[in-house]
């Protein structure tokens, strides 16, 4: 299954008020995978694909339900100021980055 094909899954099984917040969290070099999921999600009402600098990670995970740490470190700090956070999802391999 396609990343944009499980997000449009998730956001349909949880409805909220707002779009299922999904950030991609990573630099601009990653940016073709951003793409791909862009252009997988286009059409799919209730999520909403934000792409994020690694920098801007602490002031925007908060605000998240999805986050893609592509290449972007997810401390335990990280992950407890995330109330909203649902899922953390890798894209590519590993979850070496992810404090679980």
């Amino acid at each position: 299954m396609g990343a944009g094909r499980l997000l449009a899954r998730l956001a349909a099984r949880a409805p909220r008020a707002s779009p299922l917040r999904v950030l991609w969290c990573a630099n601009p070099e990653f940016g073709s995978g951003f793409e791909a999921v862009r252009q997988q999600l286009a059409g799919e009402a209730g999520v909403e694909l934000v792409r994020c600098r690694m920098e801007d990670v602490p002031r925007e995970l908060p605000k998240a339900h999805v986050a893609v740490p592509a290449m972007t470190k997810m401390t335990r700090e990280l992950l407890a100021s995330a109330e909203q956070l649902l899922l953390v999802m890798q894209f590519g391999v590993g979850l070496e980055g992810t404090d679980v």
